[in-house]
């Protein structure tokens, strides 16, 4: 599997404008530029699922025509068919006069039209942060009405080529018939019976609307083939691929083992293999959503337009020179949206940060950086698409977000005990010591994801009842109650107490604190939106990021829609707030309140430290 780094991504001028919608955006764009070096075909990613790859045999290089071939001896050279007769040639030449077969003439109106924007898939604006899996999709247009149960019949018409090869392939396999191709090329195809019956159905390009249209069939198919069986190369990856492309643009990661149920059931039992699955699904996450190559390059000219049309919004790349002048190789990209940015200015200054694998052609990792809004829901903030998990990629990805996010005078990052996030805030860190005065309190607090510490814990020690107790004791913010629950923890296993006195204390403890986690003990906001995400990790890195533009439009202005309502029904509070509150005035009831007089001036004390 290729790093994404290796990938070659052509720098070079952009003349992108973009006219703002809502939510549409419209945007023009200059023509993809052609690969400047090969990549190599890839195999399947481990990380989701793992298959043996065959890297030996393209499917994509193997003509229609080769593929379709049912019988090994006949000679597919041949010019002229077996049944012709002066009939037929005296049609053919009618049709000829008729048609104009295009063959590789230029459009001749082939001009730039403005396209608008659109997510490629309904998920792409489907509301997930309620409920993650939502397989629902709006199928795509088709020009013909034709279905497997009908019969073929002259001047029927198809969007392209694939879709009479597809239509053919699904009427032989619905009637247990086999064909032969005569002839395929770009305007023309031409296949008939395999037992020489006088089936044949011939198709060609229209010039006068671009349709395929169908020009002459000898039909119906009667005849039988005793020996053929679906097993055979008609249902191949491309076929397969057209059958589940529907459920894969409902659900992006769909499993493989779902796609061969489908295909099972929707043809005669047929077992297709794991590989030949993949492979279709594979091809129409291609077809949905752009070739993973292609999409490099799409890359910048989208995050141009991305700045065009939200000026506050903020990218940054890393490139490696090629060398080559006005060419790079891809490395690292951050990205933050305007609207996020300026929304943190009202959020409670704590960050929770992690990283999640990148599940497509090329390895990676998705960077999240993720806030709480005042209703504790998640607030995502910045992300970034990195090689790796490394010192240097989260020293890179933090200081963009020092750069770029905030300008908070203190700021307390959240994570898990990853030694790359460990190692680059210590840099951060020493850095600021280093440029600051040494009199002054560090501006960065790193505490780490209570949950994660007792996992750690579990892990090593395999003691669940120890897993418990650490995380309650992380979670308690009076002092007397911590070291309660210390001392049973040493008591219970002494060297896990040993090895938790070793952390300091302010990292994972709520009582040592100090008020910098604003009572946020946990990661599991960011990794409740890698469930969001999970459908899109494994697209082309331009469609991954239209699925975060898309869900994060819908989702804060579905959030401004839910605010709207609540301000016009009086609610001047978030109602996180206002059920703390509730919860603390049914609490009080039990108290009872004794006035004593007292010239003393009044003091703030914080009840964390209370004993």
């Amino acid at each position: 599997m290729l790093n994404a780094a290796e990938l070659y991504v052509e720098v070079e001028p952009l003349t992108v404008g973009i006219v703002m919608q809502s939510p549409r955006v419209e945007r023009i764009a200059q023509s993809l530029p052609e690969t400047l070096t090969p990549v190599e075909e890839c195999g399947p990613s481990t990380q989701v699922d793992n298959i043996p790859y065959v890297p030996s045999e393209h499917i994509d290089d193997i003509e229609f025509s080769e593929r379709l071939v049912v019988n090994d001896d006949y000679d597919m050279d041949e010019e002229e068919d077996d049944d012709y007769d002066v009939e037929e040639e005296e049609e053919e030449e009618e049709e000829s006069n008729e048609l104009d077969c295009w063959g590789d003439m230029p459009d001749a109106d082939n001009r730039q039209t403005v396209p608008i924007l659109q997510p490629p898939s309904q998920s792409f604006l489907e509301n997930t942060w309620d409920d993650i899996h939502d397989p629902s999709y709006d199928g795509e247009m088709c020009i013909t009405n034709w279905d497997e149960s009908q019969e073929f019949q002259k001047g029927l018409q198809f969007s392209d080529k694939q879709e009479v090869q597809h239509a053919i392939m699904l009427y032989s396999l619905k009637h247990n018939q086999a064909y032969k191709v005569k002839e395929s090329n770009k305007t023309k195809l031409h296949v008939c019976c395999i037992n020489l019956c006088g089936w044949r159905v011939r198709a060609c390009k229209r010039s006068k609307h671009g349709l395929w249209e169908i020009t002459k069939y000898n039909g119906p198919h009667t005849c039988t083939h005793d020996t053929f069986t679906p097993n055979s190369t008609v249902l191949d990856s491309k076929f397969i691929e057209r059958e589940v492309r529907h459920l894969v643009q409902g659900d992006h990661s769909i499993k493989i083992k779902a796609l061969q149920k489908e295909i099972k059931h929707l043809h005669k039992n047929y077992d297709a293999s794991y590989y030949k699955v993949w492979d279709a699904r594979r091809k129409a996450i291609v077809h949905l959503f752009g070739d993973w190559d292609e999409s490099y390059h799409l890359l910048p000219k989208f995050m141009a337009a991305l700045i065009e049309s939200n000026p506050s919004s903020k990218v940054e790349w890393k490139t490696l020179n090629t060398g080559v002048i006005g060419s790079a190789y891809f490395h690292r990209v951050f990205w933050a949206f305007g609207p996020s940015i300026e929304g943190f200015k009202h959020c409670r200054p704590v960050i929770s940060i992690d990283a999640t694998f990148l599940y497509g052609k090329y390895k990676g990792k998705l960077m999240i950086a993720m806030a709480q809004d005042a209703n504790n829901s998640v607030y995502p903030l910045a992300f970034a698409v990195v090689e790796e998990e490394s010192q240097s990629s989260w020293y890179w990805f933090l200081d963009c977000i020092k750069k770029h996010v905030t300008t908070l005078d203190e700021i307390c990052i959240i994570s898990d005990r990853h030694t790359g996030i460990m190692s680059a805030i210590d840099a951060i860190l020493a850095t600021d010591d280093e440029d600051d005065d040494s009199s002054r309190p560090p501006n960065l607090y790193h505490r780490f994801c209570i949950r994660h510490v007792a996992s750690n814990f579990n892990e090593r020690y395999h003691d669940k009842q120890l897993k418990n107790m650490i995380k309650k004791a992380g979670g308690v913010n009076q002092l007397r109650k911590f070291n309660t629950i210390m001392e049973a923890i040493r008591k219970l296993n002494p060297s896990a107490g040993k090895r938790l006195d070793d952390i300091p204390r302010e990292k994972w403890a709520l009582a040592h604190d100090g008020g910098r986690r604003y009572g946020a003990t946990t990661t599991n906001l960011v990794e409740c939106f890698n469930g969001v995400l999970k459908g899109a990790r494994n697209l082309p890195i331009t469609a991954m990021m239209e699925f975060i533009f898309f869900k994060l439009v819908k989702y804060f202005n579905d959030r401004r829609n839910n605010i709207r309502a609540n301000l016009e029904e009086g609610q001047v509070y978030s109602k996180h707030a206002m059920d703390i509150f509730e919860k603390y005035a049914e609490k009080s009831l039990l108290h009872i309140v004794t006035e004593v007089p007292d010239p003393r001036p009044l003091k703030t004390f914080d009840s964390s430290t209370w004993a």
